[in-house]
């Protein structure tokens, strides 16, 4: 009985001891950049990163895993095209016996993962090149320099996503808020006349003059003004016409020559 008992409480101190040594780290490389801490797979994929490190643990035995996928939407939600596929997807994306290497990127075949692809799918819709690659030939073609359309490729985004997936980025940009927007340069607007008869028929001291006639009154930074305008009063039938739709305005009293 005493042996027994004795016995037993050694097992138990060298699991625990076993348990303590045990190194805390992340078995996924890119913990900070690509998986949210919140995810399922954090806390075996990324306990270091994530904060799960000091939970005991009493398993003394180390085992292989098996070849399989750790994210269960592989089949319908990853394209092994994508860097985490080899992560997550590694038996339906067949890289089973394949070993990551941080200087040789495993390219995966290039194939179709829609079984319908040659009778049902249109190559010109924006998830061809996702699922359908082999058929709609996209094998072989890198990404271009331009920026996509930023769209979201999964038609129940909205109902179905979690934003918080590794692959809702790939697959619900729009919806989750995921674009990369790329500044626009400013332009720089043309400077022009906006009225067709400023020349001749326009007063350029008025308040209306930079704004409709630039070009001619000279308020463009290179231009002088025209030695066709001059100076009208309000009986004249073009300025009517020119300043007609401010008739109402109190800015009217500007535009009159006494």
């Amino acid at each position: 009985m005493f042996r027994s008992l004795t016995s037993a409480v050694f097992i138990i101190c060298m699991q625990i001891i076993f348990a303590k040594d045990k190194v805390c780290e992340d078995r996924y490389s890119k913990c900070k950049s690509k998986l949210n801490c919140s995810s399922d797979l954090a806390e075996e994929f990324c306990a270091k990163t994530c904060g799960f490190c000091g939970i005991t643990s009493f398993s003394t035995i180390t085992v292989t895993p098996a070849c399989e996928d750790r994210y269960d939407k592989c089949k319908t939600r990853m394209s092994c095209l994508n860097d985490l596929a080899q992560e997550f997807c590694a038996k339906t994306c067949g890289f089973c016996g394949t070993t990551p290497s941080s200087t040789v990127t495993a390219t995966p075949v290039c194939e179709d993962f829609y079984d319908q692809c040659g009778s049902y799918m249109d190559c010109m819709d924006p998830i061809a090149k996702e699922l359908c690659p082999k058929t709609c030939g996209f094998c072989g073609i890198t990404s271009s320099t331009v920026a996509p359309v930023c769209e979201d490729l999964f038609g129940q985004c909205e109902d179905g996503m979690d934003c918080t997936d590794p692959v809702a980025k790939q697959l619900c940009a729009e919806t989750c808020g995921l674009c990369e927007t790329i500044p626009s340069s400013p332009v720089t607007p043309a400077c022009e006349d906006k009225y067709d008869k400023c020349k001749g028929n326009v007063n350029c001291t008025s308040s209306l003059a930079k704004e409709f006639c630039a070009k001619t009154c000279g308020f463009c930074d290179s231009e002088v003004p025209s030695a066709e305008v001059r100076f009208i009063n309000d009986s004249d039938a073009e300025y009517l016409k020119f300043v007609g739709s401010f008739a109402s305005s109190p800015l009217i009293a500007t535009l009159e020559m006494n």
